[in-house]
């Protein structure tokens, strides 16, 4: 196990400090393609659960620097990425400022107005960003003020039934699957590792399938993707079993 704890829980601002902190180092894993997983399994997943969707005003939530963005923005209308961390926002600004359709809200989306959207968003992502939100329900109840009725969101986690392995702490005694618990470690990818402590929350799969559940949403696609084994090549270590989980709920 590396340098893994078990931490208090924090509150936003918190967080957010930390991932301030992450961001250049996030901005070179991004664009220099160390993080295999995000270009060749978490971004491709998320853009294949969107299609069909309406795309006309998207939501990015958690947008970091800007790199999703930048992949739907092709696809989409307008693109409005919301992100607390300035840090990331300005790394963000930076890269897309010849996307003329995205912009970037420096708050949390439990803080956005709709106002502030200039009206309800059509479709959002969430990618590997609800590990990081310390009051979930928060989370969706901003989420779902947020989205038109009928309108897709699409969100990509570390699969708890898996990361605590993957990461090296399912064995510590603090770790209980089934309880809400904060964990702070370096920041890393497989082929990656920074010096940079950030904390997400473990939550059991069933605390966010009720927890949207109970704010209005529909699940209507859950994906556990593996990478193909010409990707497979491309890590340190094979998979032996999923390390993110995918869902795209419905507003209803």
């Amino acid at each position: 196990m590396f340098d893994v704890l078990n931490s208090q829980p924090k509150p936003l601002a918190d967080l957010t400090q930390q991932w301030d902190q992450l961001a250049k180092e996030r901005a070179r894993q991004l664009s220099s393609g160390l993080d295999i997983s995000f270009s060749k399994v978490v971004a491709p997943t998320a853009l294949k659960l969107l299609q069909g969707a309406d795309l006309s005003a998207f939501l990015d939530i958690g947008s970091g620097t800007g790199h999703f963005a930048t992949l739907v923005s092709p696809l989409a209308g307008s693109v409005i990425g919301v992100e607390p961390s300035g840090a990331s926002v300005e790394i963000a600004m930076h890269l897309c400022e010849s996307r003329t359709n995205i912009r970037f809200i420096q708050a949390a989306v439990e803080d956005v107005t709709v106002t502030q959207l200039n009206g309800l968003a059509s479709a959002a992502t969430a990618i590997m960003v609800m590990m990081a939100a310390p009051d979930l329900r928060r989370f969706a109840a901003a989420v779902n003020a947020l989205l038109r009725s009928n309108s897709t969101f699409v969100a990509v986690i570390p699969h708890p039934c898996f990361w605590p392995e993957y990461w090296g702490y399912a064995n510590a005694e603090w770790y209980d699957y089934t309880k809400e618990i904060f964990v702070e470690a370096p920041f890393k990818v497989s082929r990656d590792q920074t010096s940079i402590r950030t904390t997400h929350i473990h939550r059991p799969l069933s605390q966010y399938l009720s927890t949207f559940a109970n704010h209005g949403f529909k699940l209507v696609a859950f994906e556990e993707p593996i990478p193909e084994e010409s990707v497979q090549a491309m890590y340190p270590e094979p998979w032996h079993f999923p390390r993110f989980a995918a869902l795209k709920w419905i507003k209803e």
